[in-house]
């Protein structure tokens, strides 16, 4: 899981002084004839300097642990999507990734990492968050908060394992731990700019287009078999440094899936967000995880119940 908040606009006024000659007192033994009458020079006020714009992220009162770190993004235009359809090999139920299309997005912030069992165990401890989930593992000594597939010196004192990145929460709990420290979820279209990075350039993965490797991704062929730690695969952050984008746990998006128009190809979307209006709705899980075989972790689209709580 992760999340995102919007960009604080912070203003800071700039001032300009205008700049006299000082008058000098006459001597009062010579003092100057009277001056003849002349017409006043026009007042030509100086240009006024714009403001200068500051975007900053804003600080969270309820995210005071380790790995609570936020990256800003900056607005602009990127290009999402790509030429393939739905995967019919994937693990879970596949979206179109089609066609490759513009979209412009305000600034924001997103999480560097990935919610922590610390973070989210702050949350049920405060008695907003849900420990529950699917749970493949015997219980932890220490914490609420249920998880499944962690490796097994995690066992029973999980204290160990607190920097490991949650999961077994399903799409409300993900909600509810992101309003808990006011954030929201990011967007489908968010989340991506973020994977590939800004402008017309493509990437298969966050990293670039090279083979998936340990030192980059903890997937099936090359991962360790259970989740990992958030801060590991530094090698394979997002262009503007964020972790784990690919593998390890899949990360919920506010939007439930709907095809790509078409319209878009030619005219951006602009700040395009798409909530579930209803429960039967599937959502759209990204970035794939451990134990899920990805061929383009940057847009494949992962469709899966809002209730699905073991990824």
């Amino acid at each position: 899981m992760r999340w995102m908040t919007l960009a604080a606009l912070l203003l800071t006024q700039s001032c300009n002084s205008q700049v006299f000659e000082e008058p000098v007192d006459p001597s009062p033994d010579a003092l100057p004839e009277a001056p003849a009458p002349t017409t006043p020079e026009p007042v030509v006020e100086p240009e006024q300097t714009p403001a200068p714009v500051t975007f900053a992220c804003p600080q969270r009162e309820k995210c005071g642990q380790q790995y609570c770190d936020q990256v800003l993004i900056d607005a602009g235009e990127f290009y999402m999507g790509s030429t393939f359809g739905p995967r019919a090999d994937s693990h879970f139920p596949s979206g179109d990734e089609r066609p490759v299309h513009r979209v412009v997005l305000d600034a924001f912030c997103m999480d560097r990492f990935e919610v922590t069992l610390e973070r989210y165990e702050a949350c049920v401890d405060d008695g907003v968050c849900a420990p529950e989930g699917l749970n493949f593992n015997e219980k932890a000594d220490g914490f609420e908060t249920t998880v499944n597939h962690y490796p097994p010196h995690c066992w029973p004192d999980r204290e160990v394992c607190k920097d490991y990145a949650v999961n077994g929460k399903n799409y409300y709990q993900a909600q509810n731990y992101c309003a808990w420290i006011g954030s929201r979820l990011c967007t489908e279209h968010e989340w991506e700019r973020v994977a590939n990075g800004p402008g017309q350039k493509k990437r298969l993965h966050p990293w670039g287009d090279e083979p998936p490797t340990s030192d980059l991704v903890n997937i099936p062929s090359v991962g360790s078999g259970f989740v990992d730690p958030v801060f590991y695969h530094p090698s394979g952050a997002s262009p503007e440094g964020v972790f784990n984008m690919a593998g390890n746990v899949y990360e919920w998006v506010r939007d439930a899936y709907a095809p790509y128009t078409t319209h878009c190809v030619k005219d951006p979307m602009v700040n395009p967000v798409n909530p579930p209006t209803t429960a039967d709705q599937p959502a759209v899980a990204r970035g794939s995880c451990f134990f899920t075989e990805p061929e383009r972790t940057v847009t494949e689209r992962s469709l899966l119940h809002m209730t699905f709580d073991w990824g």
